[in-house]
Protein backbone atom coordinates (compact mmCIF):
# COMPACT_ATOMS: atom_id res chain seq x y z
CA UNK A 1 0.00 0.00 0.00
CA UNK A 2 1.42 3.21 -0.65
CA UNK A 3 -0.06 7.16 -1.18
CA UNK A 4 0.97 9.21 -3.93
CA UNK A 5 1.91 12.60 -3.20
CA UNK A 6 1.28 13.84 -6.76
CA UNK A 7 1.88 14.22 -10.15
CA UNK A 8 4.70 12.32 -12.48
CA UNK A 9 8.15 14.03 -11.67
CA UNK A 10 9.25 16.15 -14.37
CA UNK A 11 12.91 15.88 -13.35
CA UNK A 12 15.63 14.77 -13.24
CA UNK A 13 18.34 14.51 -10.94
CA UNK A 14 15.86 14.72 -7.48
CA UNK A 15 16.55 14.22 -4.32
CA UNK A 16 13.44 13.37 -2.31
CA UNK A 17 13.44 13.56 2.01
CA UNK A 18 10.76 13.11 4.31
CA UNK A 19 10.41 12.47 8.39
CA UNK A 20 8.02 9.76 8.95
CA UNK A 21 6.94 8.37 12.06
CA UNK A 22 4.79 4.81 12.67
CA UNK A 23 2.63 6.54 14.99
CA UNK A 24 0.90 2.95 16.98
CA UNK A 25 2.25 0.43 14.65
CA UNK A 26 4.82 -1.62 13.40
CA UNK A 27 6.60 -3.46 10.30
CA UNK A 28 8.03 -1.35 7.03
CA UNK A 29 7.48 2.30 5.65
CA UNK A 30 9.44 4.27 3.55
CA UNK A 31 8.98 6.16 0.14
CA UNK A 32 7.73 5.16 -3.04
CA UNK A 33 9.41 6.03 -6.03
CA UNK A 34 9.29 5.83 -10.14
CA UNK A 35 5.78 4.49 -10.31
CA UNK A 36 4.56 4.57 -13.35
CA UNK A 37 0.77 3.80 -15.16
CA UNK A 38 1.87 0.12 -14.88
CA UNK A 39 2.73 0.05 -11.05
CA UNK A 40 6.29 -1.00 -11.70
CA UNK A 41 8.19 1.55 -9.02
CA UNK A 42 10.95 1.64 -6.37
CA UNK A 43 10.67 1.55 -2.69
CA UNK A 44 12.89 2.50 -0.30
CA UNK A 45 11.77 0.92 2.98
CA UNK A 46 13.10 1.12 6.77
CA UNK A 47 11.73 -1.11 10.36
CA UNK A 48 13.41 0.47 13.39
CA UNK A 49 12.00 -2.40 15.24
CA UNK A 50 14.83 -4.22 13.59
CA UNK A 51 16.88 -1.34 12.84
CA UNK A 52 17.04 -2.61 9.05
CA UNK A 53 16.53 -1.28 5.42
CA UNK A 54 16.21 -2.44 1.93
CA UNK A 55 15.21 -1.27 -1.37
CA UNK A 56 13.80 -3.19 -3.99
CA UNK A 57 11.69 -2.71 -6.95
CA UNK A 58 8.13 -4.32 -8.08
CA UNK A 59 8.50 -5.19 -11.88
CA UNK A 60 4.76 -5.89 -12.30
CA UNK A 61 4.46 -9.57 -10.91
CA UNK A 62 6.86 -9.61 -8.07
CA UNK A 63 9.17 -7.76 -6.03
CA UNK A 64 12.91 -7.54 -6.95
CA UNK A 65 15.60 -7.06 -4.04
CA UNK A 66 18.15 -4.19 -5.61
CA UNK A 67 19.55 -4.18 -1.88
CA UNK A 68 18.77 -6.97 0.70
CA UNK A 69 17.34 -6.50 4.39
CA UNK A 70 20.17 -4.47 6.05
CA UNK A 71 21.16 -3.20 9.56
CA UNK A 72 22.32 0.11 10.28
CA UNK A 73 22.67 2.03 13.58
CA UNK A 74 21.29 5.07 11.36
CA UNK A 75 17.90 4.45 12.35
CA UNK A 76 15.89 5.58 15.21
CA UNK A 77 14.50 3.90 18.20
CA UNK A 78 10.90 2.88 16.71
CA UNK A 79 9.09 5.41 18.67
CA UNK A 80 10.81 8.14 17.02
CA UNK A 81 10.55 10.45 13.45
CA UNK A 82 12.96 8.90 11.01
CA UNK A 83 14.21 11.22 8.22
CA UNK A 84 14.92 9.25 4.83
CA UNK A 85 16.25 10.37 2.05
CA UNK A 86 17.18 9.27 -1.62
CA UNK A 87 19.30 11.17 -4.32
CA UNK A 88 17.93 9.63 -8.14
CA UNK A 89 20.82 10.60 -10.55
CA UNK A 90 19.58 8.70 -13.99
CA UNK A 91 21.07 5.04 -12.93
CA UNK A 92 21.98 5.75 -9.17
CA UNK A 93 20.05 5.88 -6.39
CA UNK A 94 21.77 6.91 -3.00
CA UNK A 95 19.68 6.25 0.18
CA UNK A 96 19.84 8.83 3.35
CA UNK A 97 18.75 7.84 7.19
CA UNK A 98 18.71 10.21 9.48
CA UNK A 99 21.45 12.52 7.59
CA UNK A 100 23.79 9.64 7.12
CA UNK A 101 24.35 8.17 3.54
CA UNK A 102 23.57 4.80 3.59
CA UNK A 103 24.17 3.17 0.49
CA UNK A 104 24.12 3.51 -3.09
CA UNK A 105 22.74 0.87 -5.64
CA UNK A 106 23.37 1.26 -9.70
CA UNK A 107 20.26 0.20 -11.62
CA UNK A 108 21.34 -1.63 -15.33
CA UNK A 109 17.42 -0.36 -16.08
CA UNK A 110 16.34 2.73 -14.53
CA UNK A 111 13.00 3.61 -14.36
CA UNK A 112 12.06 7.06 -15.54
CA UNK A 113 11.13 9.71 -12.27
CA UNK A 114 7.39 8.83 -12.61
CA UNK A 115 5.24 9.70 -9.20
CA UNK A 116 6.28 9.60 -5.70
CA UNK A 117 4.80 8.59 -2.71
CA UNK A 118 4.62 7.03 0.85
CA UNK A 119 5.08 3.21 1.18
CA UNK A 120 2.91 1.51 4.02
CA UNK A 121 3.61 -2.24 5.25
CA UNK A 122 2.65 -1.91 8.71
CA UNK A 123 0.13 -4.26 10.33
CA UNK A 124 -1.74 -1.97 11.95
CA UNK A 125 -2.00 1.67 12.45
CA UNK A 126 -0.63 5.12 10.68
CA UNK A 127 2.00 6.55 9.01
CA UNK A 128 2.51 10.31 10.32
CA UNK A 129 4.55 12.41 7.58
CA UNK A 130 6.01 15.24 8.20
CA UNK A 131 8.55 18.03 6.16
CA UNK A 132 8.82 16.41 3.11
CA UNK A 133 11.31 18.19 0.67
CA UNK A 134 11.94 17.48 -3.17
CA UNK A 135 15.07 19.42 -5.12
CA UNK A 136 15.86 19.48 -8.23
CA UNK A 137 19.41 18.69 -7.26
CA UNK A 138 21.20 17.09 -3.57
CA UNK A 139 21.26 20.06 -1.14
CA UNK A 140 24.36 21.49 -0.14
CA UNK A 141 23.32 22.84 2.88
CA UNK A 142 24.47 26.41 1.80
Amino acid sequence: VWIALGGKLKISPYYLQADLYPANSSGAFGIAFGLSAQSIHYEYLVDPEVGQYTLRRWNGSEWEDLLPWTGTDQIKEADLFQTLGIYVNQDVITLYMNGAELAAYTDSTPLPPGSIGIANHISSGEIWVDNIYLFPRMPTGE
